[in-house]
């Protein structure tokens, strides 16, 4: 495509550019996996993939933009894997992350949907990667949060709606179950998106 169709098509409004030096076609801004692809192309090769979150080492510089949000970090190569082309966390290591970083809701629900049908020695096999990447986690910020919500979840809940439903409070800085029904509203997941995407 020359510059000329290109300018046309920008200007038309068939071709989109969410960030500098990427362009999508504008219908497919509306699904997750043009967008992460996006993500990831703005920033470089490596990514970790609503908003994209993208994760780049430390050596790397990147600022976040409208819809694309991005982390420095500390990885190696054995923690990322390949999906639909993309480079992505490998699953325990986005739960982890998703644990300290993300809403506590959706990461308990993505958590606990990881668990369920499990016999519990391998559910109790991904609890204990998770909390060794907990362990090795440069960012103490969310540690806490994230062990006590590992610990909690058990797989068992019908729906990851209801994994959310037997409430999590916040006091001092703590979080402690209650026996309140207040619900928190349903949000798509991290664990949702890693199995959409594989």
């Amino acid at each position: 495509m020359g510059k000329r169709r290109l300018h046309a098509a920008l200007d038309s409004g068939v071709l989109v550019q969410p960030w500098r030096g990427v362009v999508v076609r504008a219908d497919a801004m509306l699904e997750l996996w043009p967008r992460a692809a996006a993500g990831v192309m703005a920033v470089g090769e490596r990514a970790e993939s609503a908003a994209i979150h993208v994760t780049v080492p430390y050596s790397r510089s990147a600022r976040s933009r409208p819809g694309l949000i991005v982390h420095q970090n500390r990885f190696s190569p054995s923690d990322i894997v390949s999906v639909g082309g993309l480079p992505v966390f490998a699953h325990d290591l986005a739960l982890a992350e998703f644990l300290c970083d993300g809403d506590k809701w959706a990461a308990f629900a993505s958590l606990d949907q990881a668990l369920r049908g499990l016999d519990p020695g391998a559910a109790e096999s991904i609890k204990a990667t998770i909390r060794e990447r907990l362990d090795a986690r440069d960012d103490p910020r969310g540690i806490a949060k994230a062990l006590m919500l590992t610990e909690l979840a058990t797989g068992k809940a019908d729906s990851p709606p209801k994994a959310g439903s037997g409430s999590l409070s916040s006091k001092r800085d703590s979080l402690y179950p209650s026996r309140s029904t207040r619900s928190g509203p349903w949000m798509a997941n991290c664990y949702t998106y890693w199995t959409w995407l594989g």
